[in-house]
């Protein structure tokens, strides 16, 4: 009887005191990978929602500045570059466009005003001649 009581007491010493600690060890671990795995598949996929809808809004933005240009007479549907007078203009208002659009988008890429002006330059018509 006594003996029996013994070997319950050591397992319960073992299971208390080495067995759990590992186990729960093991388990934290496990969870700390699920973890990062999940944060890397869904902060990836976050990133190319962003990347789509901040491009998105900048073609989108030049649309709008350039129908604003033609519709107050400022630049013609037949025009087949922006008016260098207009190019700032056109830049400062698609750029607000573009903050007020996709905040979230600008805001987690950290994209300044200035940073949006410049991806914008790059959806500006270019002049081109068929021949």
């Amino acid at each position: 009887m006594i003996a029996e009581s013994i070997a319950t007491s050591i397992q319960q010493l073992a299971l208390e005191h080495v067995i759990m600690p590992v186990l729960l060890s093991i388990l934290a671990a496990i969870s700390t990978w699920i973890a990062t795995q999940w944060q890397k598949y869904t902060g990836q996929k976050i990133d190319q929602k962003h990347q789509e809808s901040y491009q998105l809004a900048l073609a989108n933005a030049i649309k709008q500045s350039l129908q604003k240009l033609i519709a107050d007479g400022k630049m013609s549907v037949d025009d087949k570059v922006v008016p260098a007078e207009h190019v700032e203009s056109v830049l400062n208002d698609a750029g607000i466009y573009v903050q007020s659009k996709v905040p979230d988008a600008v805001n987690h890429f950290g994209v300044t005003f200035d940073g949006i002006k410049k991806s914008l330059v790059a959806k500006l018509p270019l002049p081109f001649d068929i021949k």
